[in-house]
């Protein structure tokens, strides 16, 4: 957090400081510290939507990792959320037949299957195909 703030200091709002909060977000779902987790992304992405560059690719890491933390959490109406909005950005910066379009269906079709709607993961793994 504080290599964060360093950064965000001397370089300001930027794609390069998102990154960096993206990441450390990352590191603190992976230690089950998910609020904290979930105010890094949402930081990331207010910092990148606030941005007049191509920051796309790096909403779409943001986006896909607070998916995964609401996942996780069992928030499932907000992982589908931020998975859609991920999916969207990914269909505009690669089309509709990317590799990482597919995994993002394959994780809304392991979320789906976790709440046993069998028929939408099923829809969404032939997707994948």
């Amino acid at each position: 957090k504080e290599a964060c703030d360093i950064q965000k200091t001397r370089l300001g709002d930027c794609v390069e400081s998102a990154i960096t909060l993206t990441i450390l977000a990352s590191q603190l779902k992976n230690t089950k510290d998910y609020d904290n987790a979930e105010a890094a992304y949402k930081e990331a992405i207010q910092m990148l939507k606030g941005l007049e560059t191509d920051t796309d690719l790096a909403r779409i890491d943001a986006y896909l990792g607070l998916a995964d933390l609401y996942a996780s959490r069992g928030s499932f109406a907000e992982a589908l959320t931020y998975y859609d909005h991920c999916m969207g950005m990914q269909r505009k910066n690669f089309g509709d037949c990317h590799e990482d379009i597919a995994h993002t269906m394959f994780c809304m079709a392991i979320l789906f299957q976790s709440q046993d709607k069998f028929d939408e993961a099923e829809v969404m793994l032939s997707k994948c195909l």
